[in-house]
């Protein structure tokens, strides 16, 4: 994981959305029951629109910020 998130930022949105892409597809690799997989699918789908509306925050900043609440 730690290696994926150093790629670069162009490289990283391109496998976000072709993980996106494998679980539009639908993958009976998973023991989700149907609802919980409409679940899943409007939270991929409003991150998506969060992703393309500059709704986010840099990994790195959030990652601090939760290691910072750690050791508290």
């Amino acid at each position: 994981m730690t290696e994926l998130l150093g790629l670069p930022e162009p490289e990283r949105v391109d496998l976000a959305q072709r993980l996106l892409e494998s679980l539009r597809e639908g993958s009976a690799a998973d023991d989700l029951d149907d609802e919980q997989r409409e679940r899943l699918h409007q939270a991929l789908h409003r991150s998506e629109a969060d992703i393309r509306a500059g709704r986010v925050r840099p990994a790195a900043a959030l990652i601090a910020e939760l290691r910072e609440r750690r050791t508290r």
